[in-house]
């Protein structure tokens, strides 16, 4: 069977040097979920793995194919054990992986069910007096009450993928700010190291956008970068696509439909410079003042969710870890914001 053949009849991710994905055939999406693209591949590995799969990215020189197993999944147990072969695809600076089932599951894929009724009309609201009082807040209490629906409510089919497909919704939202939480607490203990090589910030930056496009424009959002410079600096490029990820992240979530967001790339004085503005919520002085505290340290509520907080709060860490610095501004609410990375550079 020809590499092409095999890609077609086995599920198959294409991604860029930093693991964003940028499509994906029915089988992984079956076996992955629908909503890929955008995502980076270590979101669907389980934790002592990605490592594993982050050094392979890194060390991959786009000659023969590179071969490592791990445990995988669509971001709900079960996991499972999978082998990933990356090797480099026909579109230009784009690499395939192709995964193959491993041990007694060979030829076997797990079976994920699509919430092809996703979309439809939401299920009926269960009386807040179902629900225990001691119910966590939050997307853990919707998914109390979804449950809860499924147990006691006679449910149409559309009705009940419905219900499914947003308690696995909230559960993978629930999933992605425990793993801002296990990052942020590392960096707070000082137990990520980066691994730093020179590269272009604008080439680096400019994937990033790429990947952040569709979720840019299923929000009605206009995102738009401009490079000034192209400044070389010596960083990490994962931890540092982590950080433009964050910020773009941040500035879709809060720009409504019909808004812009702008990135800048060049030199300032003698740092290279990232700049993120959007005509999103805006923030008050003193959001502003706190936006990239330790969420640990910080006793009053967040208005914008722990992911946001924790994310951040990565930002901060991880910057400073290249020996740069972040600032936030904002005119005040309902007037955008702007993020603003400086870096150490190695040439302009």
């Amino acid at each position: 069977m020809s590499p092409r053949e095999e890609a077609n009849s086995s599920p198959q991710l294409l991604t860029d040097r930093l693991g964003i994905i940028y499509s994906a055939n029915e089988e992984a999406r079956r076996l992955l979920g629908r909503d890929l693209v955008g995502k980076q591949i270590f979101r669907y590995v389980e934790r002592d793995w990605v490592d594993t799969v982050r050094s392979t990215l890194s060390s991959f020189d786009g000659k023969g194919t590179a071969r490592l197993e791990v445990r995988m999944s669509s971001g709900r147990p079960p996991s499972w054990s999978m082998r990933l072969r990356l090797c480099r695809a026909e579109s230009p600076h784009r690499l395939q992986w192709i995964i193959e089932p491993v041990g007694a599951e060979t030829g076997v894929f797990p079976t994920v069910k699509a919430n092809a009724a996703l979309e439809a009309r939401p299920p009926r609201v269960v009386p807040s007096s179902d629900i225990p009082a001691n119910a966590p807040p939050g997307g853990l209490r919707l998914v109390l009450a979804w449950t809860n629906l499924l147990r006691h409510v006679d449910l149409s089919d559309v009705d009940r993928a419905t219900t499914i497909g947003r308690i696995e919704e909230h559960i993978l939202q629930q999933a992605a700010e425990i793993e801002s939480l296990w990052h942020a607490a590392r960096l707070e203990l000082g137990a990520v190291e980066v691994q730093c090589r020179n590269l272009s910030l604008s080439d680096l930056v400019r994937v990033c956008v790429e990947g952040m496009q569709p979720a840019a424009q299923a929000t009605g959002t206009t995102m738009t970068l401009h490079i000034d410079q192209s400044p070389i600096v010596c960083a990490d490029e994962l931890r540092l696509a982590q950080v433009v990820t964050h910020l773009l992240s941040n500035a879709i979530r809060f720009t409504p439909a019909g808004g812009e967001i702008d990135i800048y790339v060049g030199v300032l004085e003698d740092t290279a410079l990232l700049r993120v503005c959007d005509t999103g919520v805006g923030m008050t002085k003193d959001h502003v003042a706190r936006v990239f505290d330790s969420p640990w340290n910080n006793t009053e509520p967040s208005t914008s969710g722990a992911s946001s907080a924790f994310g951040l709060f990565l930002v901060r860490r991880i910057v400073e870890l290249h020996k740069g610095s972040v600032r936030a501004f904002s005119p005040g609410p309902g007037h955008g914001s702007i993020f603003t990375v400086r870096l150490p550079y190695v040439s302009a």
